[in-house]
């Protein structure tokens, strides 16, 4: 009872140690600023002071962890506390550009204006554009009545932003600050200077101008003045003040047909203008000989006025008058062509497309033959047809450009473009056989302008098939891309399709032959390189689709981020699968040259820190994986617990310290020799390098004394010395050799190799020897009875396979034991669960049977029998707590043939349970 009673003990004890270890949290700085931030997006600012006090206390010159104590303090109203910590942190990282921003606020709250530009002044050299820093160094030199510097510093943050809003108000209300000072109380010639100055900086200020054109007028400067007035009116055309003060200066210099000019150009109408017009009125109609032929025509009809009206009002845009002059020359010569061709002049210049179009048309009917009229008309209709296009009136464009093919012979220069755009009229009408027979009979017809064709008839076919990609109708889309391909061989268009709707549809059958078609066709185009590339990578090919995507010009740089896109990820997929087969080292070398074009690329540097791993070199393993990997929030705890898993194995030195107790059924007056109860207790050193761990070990071992068989009990020391050596990613060895006093095996010898092969399987092979202590053994069978006390060689040959998965691993082992001549076995099968992802922390079942013991248990109880069937369960469970330190528990039970003696002397078959415990704590430092 006693016995059980210590193991219950000893369990709590472990899963107490283990509960606490499992609250520690990894002391890295980046772990107490994460958990910092987090409480403070939510607003928890007193528990995020409680982790940035934890994180200071292990780093007290961390410059993000004493900004965060600086922003606290800010935010309670400490300006002391927080101007000191963030202080810190600029003296800890001179480019903490986020602290010397808060240090600005907390030297405008103490009130230290020239304090907050010096740190405002820092950011600016690697921020000179930061709008924000320089309206607040502005602010602040207004604040110690520099107005010198202010004023120097808006003019600059103008120039730097001469069109931003919030600039051009600051400007303006400096300006209007300054307002009276500038025209009241200085001199003409120092107003206009600074009027010029302020138009420079915002000439959007309509009373800017205005001031300036008085200041001038006032000056004598009357040229100026306009040109002032002028300048305004680019940006202010209809002000009528700027206007009427134009108009008003021309006039006082009597600049008459001047200012009529302008006036008419601005469209001025009121009172200044009719004064005007009636100034100059007079002596124009007097001077117009329009004018004199118009009263000519009126009052004799004379047909020389009258051609001169026509022509004359036409070109003088006179349009109302030239329809009046023209209709009165048709109705005493009738529709002459030359008439029409006036009116057609007429409709054409004042844009009456369709009026225009009637003339025209009755002037083709009257004159056929005539090649002018006809490229004329041709012309009209090709207008007509773009304004078609524009107002996507596809019916009027198809029977336009129709008529112009009936018109125009294939000869014409223009008759491929007319080809072009009917075949597009026909795609968006959706007549798909009428657009191919028109591409067909062009390209008889014009062979030399096939390819013209081509491009349109793929234009349209585009459209449709942009269409019903738009509207999943992928099959359809893959059908009419191949008959597209059958009408224009080679078609960009067509093979982009096939190649989309080849993976969208996973044909699997086609993409391959689609993207060698268009990798033929356009070798030089990154689309069609990349997806041949991808073909090859789907076949297995990786090494030919990566030799695709390498440097395509001399200079030896990728010619298009496609190209590195894709050789980047196919780096990354084939090296995850290389990684998966465990063939780590040459996914090694496909990350290292992926990382050549693609230096940054978060998801290789990433596949790097694992294939770090796989080879075993944890600590590049951690760097790479906490720098490069941005676990989401569902992700983090066991982004955690992965990282301080590699942080564990990273270190080079390790202490590992057992306890194991084991005690058995017990009936005193049937006590066996072999149910004796044992504590070994054992420590061992390794240092552990790249390819060789080195370990050396000591245990000891304590047993009770047997009166029945008249042994005594006592302690015995075991020495153990152990090489294991990583000869590449796939092989490994190890060597050990142990020698004891007593309860031990006197010498022990192991060697064994293993191969990590692809798919998570990993065979192995163990060859050993034993020299027992010296004992008795228990024979069965014929043999059934006492041997004699000695020592017995012991050699073994141990097979096992191993299979892993993401979180589970299964192994099978078979122990072949040769002791006394007599050949004897042992089958055991284990099962470990992964409970965390830390590649450490588990549980694990284990079961065996044989008509030898399971090995460890023999070595350790000295067990007598081999002759009978054993049987064994047990479990093991593994906490990795911190960086440093591992907890194991093990327990096992064993039942074996136990004979032992009775009061006669004779022996009993008899079977009994052996229960053993082991405590395990692993340190890696």
């Amino acid at each position: 009872m006693k016995v059980k009673y210590i193991f219950i003990l000893l369990t709590i004890l472990f899963i107490s140690s283990s509960t606490i270890c499992a609250q520690e949290i990894p002391h890295t700085p980046r772990y107490y600023i994460h958990r910092a931030e987090g409480y403070v997006s939510s607003n928890a600012w007193n528990t995020a002071k409680r982790e940035i006090d934890a994180g200071l206390k292990e780093y007290p010159d961390d410059p993000d962890l004493r900004y965060l104590n600086g922003r606290y303090y800010f935010i309670i109203g400490d300006m002391k506390e927080a101007r000191y910590n963030l202080v810190r942190a600029t003296q800890i990282n001179d480019l903490h550009f986020k602290a010397k921003r808060l240090l600005v606020d907390v030297e405008d709250k103490l009130q230290h204006y020239s304090s907050a530009i010096c740190y405002i002044n820092e950011l600016l050299e690697f921020q000179p554009y930061d709008r924000d820093l320089w309206r607040r160094k502005i602010a602040f030199y207004r604040m110690l009545k520099n107005d010198v510097e202010a004023d120097a510093a808006l003019k600059r943050l103008h120039h730097i932003y001469p069109n931003d809003s919030v600039v051009l108000a600051d400007v303006r209300r400096h300006n209007h600050e300054n307002w009276d000072k500038v025209l009241k109380k200085s001199s003409l010639n120092e107003a206009a200077e600074n009027l010029e100055r302020w138009i420079d900086q915002d000439p959007m200020m309509r009373e800017y101008y205005v001031e300036l054109v008085g200041t001038y007028i006032k000056m004598g400067e009357y040229e100026k003045a306009i040109g002032a007035a002028n300048r305004g009116l680019v940006h202010f055309p209809n002000d009528a003040e700027l206007i009427n003060k134009v108009v008003g200066i021309m006039t006082e210099l009597g600049l008459y047909t001047q200012a009529l000019a302008f006036a008419k150009s601005k469209n001025m109408s009121g009172n200044v203008y009719n004064n005007l017009l009636q100034e100059v009125a007079a002596d124009a109609r007097m001077h117009d000989p329009y004018e004199a032929n118009g009263r000519l025509y009126l009052a004799t009809h004379d047909r020389d006025a009258l051609t001169y009206l026509i022509n004359t009002s036409l070109t003088r845009g006179y349009y109302d008058d030239a329809r009046f002059y023209i209709e009165e020359g048709m109705k005493l010569e009738g529709r002459t062509p030359g008439l029409l061709m006036k009116l057609y002049s007429l409709e054409k210049q004042s844009g009456n497309e369709k009026r225009c179009l009637r003339v025209l048309t009755e002037l083709y009917e009257k004159n056929p033959e005539d090649e002018e009229l006809l490229e004329a008309y041709a012309d009209m209709m090709l207008q007509l047809s773009d304004y078609d296009f524009a107002a996507e009136q596809w019916n009027d464009a198809y029977e336009h450009l129709n008529r112009v093919l009936e018109l125009m012979p294939d000869t014409d220069d223009s008759w491929p473009a007319v080809v072009s755009k009917q075949i597009t009229v026909l795609g968006h009408l959706n007549r798909q056989e009428e657009a191919h027979n028109l591409f067909v009979e062009s390209s008889e017809r014009s062979p030399h302008n096939r390819r013209r064709f081509a491009s349109a008839y793929e234009d349209f076919a585009g459209n449709r098939l942009k269409f019903l990609i738009d509207e999943e109708r992928y099959d359809e889309a893959l059908n009419e891309a191949q008959a597209l391909l059958e009408v224009v061989p080679g078609s960009e268009v067509a093979l982009r399709c096939l190649i989309n709707m080849s993976q969208t549809l996973k044909r699997d059958d086609l993409f391959p032959q689609y993207a060698a078609m268009g990798y033929e066709a356009y070798p030089e185009v990154p689309y069609f390189v990349v997806k041949q590339a991808l073909s090859l990578q789907q076949q297995g090919k990786n090494e030919e689709a990566l030799a695709m995507l390498q440097p395509r010009d001399r200079s030896g740089e990728f010619m298009s981020p496609q190209l590195v896109a894709a050789y980047s990820g196919i780096s990354h997929e084939w090296a995850t699968q290389l990684l998966k087969n465990r063939m780590s080292e040459l996914a090694m070398q496909v990350i290292d040259s992926a990382l050549v074009h693609d230096a940054s690329n978060k998801d290789l540097l990433y596949d790097k820190g694992i294939a770090y791993e796989y080879l075993k070199q944890f600590d590049k393993a951690c760097e790479y994986q906490q720098r490069y990997y941005e676990p989401s929030n569902a992700e983090q705890w066991d982004y955690i617990r992965h990282i301080r898993y590699l942080g564990f194995k990273g270190f080079k030195n390790r202490v590992d310290a057992t306890y194991t107790s084991a005690f058995y059924d017990s009936h005193a007056e049937t006590l066996s020799s072999i149910a004796h109860l044992y504590s070994i207790a054992s420590v061992s050193y390794a240092r552990i390098s790249p390819r060789n761990t080195y370990t050396g070990q000591i245990s000891y071992k304590g047993i009770d004394g047997d009166p029945l068989e008249k042994e005594s009990g006592g302690f015995g020391l075991e020495f153990m010395a152990q090489w294991e050596h990583e000869f590449n990613s796939k092989w490994s060895g190890m060597a050990n050799a142990a020698v004891s006093t007593r309860f031990f095996n006197k010498f022990g010898l192991n060697v064994s190799a293993s191969y990590s092969a692809p798919r998570g399987w990993t065979p192995s092979l163990r060859l050993g020897f034993r020299r027992t202590p010296s004992t008795y053994l228990y024979l069965g069978g014929d043999n059934f009875g006492l041997v004699a006390k000695d020592e017995f060689n012991l050699l073994l040959i141990s097979p096992s396979v191993e299979k892993s998965w993401e979180r589970i691993k299964v192994t099978a082992n078979t122990d072949v034991t040769l002791l006394s001549s007599n050949l004897y076995y042992n089958i055991g099968l284990k099962g470990k669960l992964f409970v965390n992802n830390d590649n450490i922390s588990s549980v694990s079942l284990i079961t065996g049977f044989g008509s030898f013991p399971e090995l460890s248990f023999f070595e350790q109880t000295a067990l007598r029998n081999v002759s009978h069937t054993n049987a064994m369960v047990g479990f093991d469970v593994q906490y990795l707590c911190t960086r440093h330190i591992c907890l194991g528990l093990t327990g096992s039970w064993n039942t074996c043939f136990n004979p032992y003696r009775l009061q006669d002397g004779s022996l009993s078959d008899s079977y009994r349970n052996i229960y053993s415990i082991a405590l395990q704590f692993h340190l890696a430092f």
